[in-house]
Formats: C-alpha cells, sequence, structure tokens
C-alpha cells in the first residue's frame, strides 16, 4: 500500500459504503496510477491502449509486432481481420463472456452507450488527472 497506494488509503478504506460504479472508477484509478509510475520508471516498457489496438487492430499489431521483433504474416493478418470485423457483435451476447470474435471497433466505445453524458463527465472528472496520462478531452466525447 505504502509504495503504491498510498494517495488512495483513505478512498480505499471507505470503498465499501460506496456505489459499485465509484469502487470500479477507484480500481481503474489504482491499477493506472501504478501503471503509470512504472512506464514512468521503465522507459523500455511498451504501453498500447485497448482502444487503439480495437480501433484500428492492423495497423496497431503490426506496430507491436515490429517492435516486439515478431513475424508478421498473411495467416495473422487474416486471423485478426476475422476476430474484430465489424461482422462481429460489440458486446458479448446472452452469456457468452469469453467471445473473442468482436466488432472491436465499436466495442472501444460501446462502454459510452451505457451511461449520460452527465455520468460520463462526472467519471472524467472523479480519475482526472490519472486519465490524462492515457486519454485525451477527445476521447471522452
Amino acid at each position: 500500500m505504502k509504495s503504491h497506494l498510498f494517495p488512495f488509503e483513505k478512498e480505499l478504506r471507505n470503498a465499501d459504503q460506496q456505489t459499485f460504479r465509484y469502487q470500479a472508477l477507484l480500481l481503474w484509478k489504482c491499477i493506472y496510477k501504478v501503471l503509470e509510475n512504472y512506464l514512468r520508471k521503465n522507459n523500455d516498457w511498451i504501453m498500447v491502449r485497448h482502444e487503439d489496438l480495437s480501433e484500428n487492430p492492423l495497423l496497431e499489431f503490426k506496430s507491436l509486432y515490429e517492435k516486439l521483433d515478431l513475424k508478421w504474416s498473411d495467416q495473422v493478418e487474416g486471423k485478426l481481420e476475422q476476430m474484430t470485423s465489424s461482422d462481429n457483435p460489440a458486446e458479448a451476447r446472452g452469456s457468452k463472456t469469453h467471445q473473442l470474435s468482436r466488432d472491436s471497433a465499436s466495442l472501444a466505445k460501446s462502454w459510452q452507450t451505457h451511461y449520460d453524458s452527465s455520468e460520463i463527465e462526472e467519471m472524467k472528472v472523479y480519475i482526472y488527472p490519472h486519465s490524462s496520462y492515457y486519454y485525451t478531452d477527445a476521447y471522452w466525447k
């Protein structure tokens, strides 16, 4: 706790008295603040946002393959196109939570359809400034 989560100690101690959304945002804030600290200390780490992989899978995965010195192939590209196609559903259907073939571009922003603009703004304000390391203001619109 002292080395990573000390800034959130009071919030963590009172989290059980808060709403589920508050707890989820607090978890997000904790995880991404710790990640930010690690990234600042480890310049050789590669950080890729899920949203970037989802919105532009071919470009982002090709870039990641290059950085990791992995071999890109037609087979990899075909499988990636199949798994991320807009023909796939954006969200899992029914109880298939591990349905891996998704419309990745739609999935990246699907969370925003579950909240109104005031709720999204409330979330943005709560996790700022930690979110600013990963997201610009344009992301929240």
